[in-house]
């Protein structure tokens, strides 16, 4: 028995006989967890056990609370998809709205109001010598007097002086307008015009 482990060597033969002949193995079961070497283990094992239960119940814990930010998560990209198409769409929208200013437009926008402007004062002076309502241009009766549209001896009357300086008036605002843009108009059509994408 020298060769055998310390706790063997200690049992009696009669001892070791009973312990091996035990018809349910309890008592060899009961001597084998009264070495100090199994119960190490089995202390090792309880103790990572329990720090596996405790780690699973952290786990557990933090289940709730990485759902909420797993829907939250969910609900952010899908609204930076949707705002991502928004986007989309509101740039196509503004590239359409820039074509309205872009130098190309803007300089057939600023040749047909200088055309606009023209005609209109051109209409403005025929109806004023037509003596028609100003702004208003057709065929006068002959003799007809400049702004009242009734014929007269030759003399101006205050009616006739009312009407001569409100088209003065007007058409004087009407014919600067139209020379200021026919000046940019003609700078424009020098190159000495430069559009600024600002």
């Amino acid at each position: 028995m020298s060769a055998a482990p310390p706790d063997l060597a200690a049992l009696s033969r009669a001892q070791l006989h009973s312990l091996l002949s035990s018809p349910n193995d309890d008592a060899f079961l009961a001597w084998a967890r009264s070495l100090p070497a199994l119960q190490q283990l089995a202390a090792d094992e309880a103790a990572l056990r329990a720090e596996a239960e405790s780690k699973a119940a952290q786990n557990l814990a933090l289940a709730p609370p990485l759902e909420a930010l797993r829907e939250e998560t969910t609900a952010l990209y899908e609204r930076a998809r949707r705002l991502e198409g928004e986007w989309a769409a509101g740039e196509a929208g503004m590239r359409e709205a820039y074509k309205r200013f872009a130098p190309s437009s803007l300089h057939a926008s600023l040749a047909q109001s200088v055309a606009q402007l023209h005609d209109d004062s051109e209409r403005m002076a025929s109806a004023y010598v037509e003596g028609l309502p100003l702004g208003i241009a057709s065929d006068a009766s002959p003799g007809a007097t400049p702004g009242t549209g009734t014929p007269t001896n030759g003399v101006a009357t205050p009616p006739q002086l009312a009407a001569a300086d409100d088209f003065v008036r007007r058409y004087r605002a009407l014919r600067g307008t139209y020379h200021r843009r026919n000046i940019l108009l003609e700078r424009l059509a020098r190159g000495s015009v430069t559009w600024r994408d600002e």
